[in-house]
């Protein structure tokens, strides 16, 4: 088929031009609806201040969101992290806008009209697969564009195409790998479908395909470059061209990971579970899609089944939080072939059933059954993250409770406590005007050999005289520590997320500065629990707690509940200190400490907790009331006395 009688085929028409640039606009409003009004919770500070200061964020690099962040500076509305923020905002709308007319296109022949393509494009603008990461500083909504622009420009997908199309494949899939590796599945696959189509040969398609990946990679090497001007955001240190292998692969977070089977299985039951709950009424014609799809080529469903796999195997696989994140390219894909297998059932049932009684009344049915749909998954604006989202400033709230209780001069130790809650008190020191006094250390990356030289370049940069020892660590594993098995093996292979050297790391470097500044830490219980830290005295000091401290203030303003990883982290804060309480016999505090730590989240050790207290202050009530609650969430042991 030529060029031109596939554009005939498959154009997209004016009508469905103008309802994609309505369905941009109604995205681009909704999404700028919930926008978070400044920097939130997870990885969105380390990109807003790499971009910023052109630096290097965590693995893989990437370089596109760094350049593109920059010049979102100098949008002339909000703050610096909205305005980095609306990069994902406006790739959000114009994925959308483009699914609508891939949708449109492959359905073109069915019979069956824009209703389903619509349909589906309104689905993934309210689900919570695209919604969550369109108003979320992230490179998710970037990567699903990228991806999506490779699908239309696909030969076999579209009916044919030419060897100018399958180029600016190419070419697309090359800045694109720039923004996010797992890219990488559907645009290998796809180029080599483009040239086998075109008749290229193996050879051909081998060397065209090795040039997409050398070449996508080559905005990698804007990295070094970053990494040369800044010391500060400068993650694996890639100016060492050494260390540039281990960010672009990711390795510092693979081998974290523990990858069983029951994992997985658990992942895909996740995902499978989000996708049935939000899209229930389009399982069924994603399902008719190969059985009544005949008017679309064979080579489309098995492009648009193969990109789907081999999406849907990275989120699978990688043990991570952000299941739907890394979903999205995989849900997207799983929604078109919804779209026009709903359509080409559509188109059946319209010739089969002839009449334009009949006709219409079928089309009325689908259109009621999916504005109900899309009514209900409406909630997600209501009750759902944008809601929250767009008045969100509880990331602010908690740096500036770091900042407010801390001393002059202090080291701060920022340990990971929920969720990615140690990027934003960075931010708001650099960017929200907050207290320079102070030194900002975030103990997990410690467990990266690169990290103390980062920290000590930056200390020289601000002026800041904290103290960052060289550690012999060959020595270090020659000592006795008491520690677990699987603890001593990976100090003695230096393996990634080594809590025991992170915990050696913590102890020389408070050493090396408790006798000239005060020394916090905010996750006291997880460093006191380590035999390392057992002589390291740990005292009640402001909002977070002092290593080593010579007072017990540790009063401030309750802030309001709100939800998520700021709860999280509020929760932690009122059960650490109850803890400290425990430590000095001091029951009743330990029991006042829990009741405030209940109002942020409902744990049911805490029910029980707090049962066995109030039963050793003799308050009888109180302890049967927290002990029917705690039996009432499904405890199976009633906890034993706390002493």
């Amino acid at each position: 088929m030529t060029p031109r009688e596939n554009t005939q085929r498959y154009g997209i028409g004016r009508r469905n031009s103008v309802i994609a640039a309505l369905v941009f606009l109604v995205a681009a409003c909704v999404y700028m609806w919930g926008a978070a009004p400044d920097v939130g919770w997870g990885d969105g500070a380390d990109f807003v201040l790499t971009a910023h200061y052109l630096g290097v964020p965590h693995p893989t690099g990437y370089p596109l969101i760094a350049l593109l962040g920059k010049l979102a500076e100098y949008i002339p509305v909000g703050t610096l992290a909205f305005r980095v923020g609306l990069m994902s905002v406006f790739a959000g709308a114009a994925a959308a806008s483009l699914f609508f007319m891939l949708a449109a296109s492959l359905s073109r022949q069915t019979g069956g009209g824009t209703i389903f393509p619509l349909y589906a494009t309104v689905v993934m603008i309210l689900s919570s697969f695209l919604l969550d990461q369109a108003i979320t500083i992230e490179v998710y909504t970037i990567n699903l564009f990228f991806c999506l622009c490779i699908l239309a420009l696909s030969g076999p997908l579209t009916g044919g195409g030419s060897l100018r199309t399958l180029m600016m494949l190419v070419i697309v899939a090359c800045i694109g790998l720039g923004n996010h590796g797992t890219l990488i599945f559907p645009a290998v696959l796809l180029g080599f479908i483009g040239l086998f189509a075109l008749r290229r040969g193996r050879i051909v398609a081998v060397a065209t395909a090795s040039f997409l990946v050398l070449t996508g990679f080559t905005l990698y090497l804007c990295l070094p470059l970053f990494s040369a001007r800044t010391d500060i955001f400068d993650w694996n240190s890639p100016a060492n061209p050494a260390n540039l292998p281990t960010l672009l692969s990711g390795y510092d977070f693979w081998v974290v990971g523990e990858y069983r089977t029951a994992l997985m299985w658990l992942n895909t039951k996740l995902l499978a579970g989000s996708i049935a709950r939000q899209t229930w009424p389009l399982l069924m014609a994603g399902a008719l899609f190969f059985a009544f799809a005949k008017s679309v080529a064979r080579g489309a469903k098995w492009t648009l089944a193969g990109v789907f796999a081999l999406s849907a195997f990275f989120p699978v696989l990688y043990p991570t939080h952000e299941k739907e994140a890394f979903f999205l390219i995989a849900y997207a894909v799983f929604l078109l072939a919804a779209a026009v297998g709903g359509a080409a059932a559509l188109g059946v049932v319209k010739r089969r059933h002839g009449g334009a009684g009949r006709a219409g009344s079928i089309t009325a049915f689908v259109v009621i059954i999916a504005l109900a749909h899309v009514y209900v998954l409406s909630a997600n604006l209501t009750t759902g993250k944008a809601s929250a989202n767009r008045t969100d400033t509880t990331p602010e709230t908690y740096s500036k409770l770091i900042f407010k209780s801390a001393r002059r001069d202090a080291l701060i130790f920022v340990d990971h406590v929920a969720d990615d809650a140690i990027a934003p008190p960075l931010y708001f020191q650099f960017e929200g005007g907050a207290r320079r006094d102070t030194f900002i250390f975030y103990r997990l990356y410690l467990a990266f050999p690169w990290w103390r030289a980062n920290m000590r370049a930056r200390a020289a940069q601000l002026g800041d005289g904290v103290i960052i020892p060289e550690i012999d660590f060959d020595a270090e594993k020659l000592k006795n520590y008491k520690i677990s098995v699987e603890e001593y093996e990976r100090l003695h292979e230096g393996k990634t997320l080594n809590t025991v050297s992170i915990d050696i790391q913590t102890k020389k470097i408070y050493e090396a500065n408790v006798r000239r500044r005060p020394v916090y830490i905010n996750t006291p219980a997880r460093f006191r629990r380590s035999v390392i830290s057992e002589d390291v005295p740990i005292l009640l000091d402001g909002f977070l707690f002092r290593l080593g401290g010579s007072k017990a203030r540790g009063e401030f303003d309750r802030p309001v509940p709100a939800h998520g990883v700021f709860d999280s982290v509020i929760f932690d804060y009122f059960t650490e200190r109850a803890y400290n309480y425990y430590s000095r016999d001091d029951t009743k505090g330990f029991a006042a400490a829990l009741e405030d730590a209940l109002k942020y989240e409902d744990k049911c050790w805490v029910f029980g907790e707090l049962a066995g207290a109030y039963r050793q202050l003799g308050e009888r009530e109180k302890s049967e009331r927290f002990l029917d609650r705690y039996e009432g969430c499904g405890a199976r042991d009633i906890l034993n006395d706390i002493y």
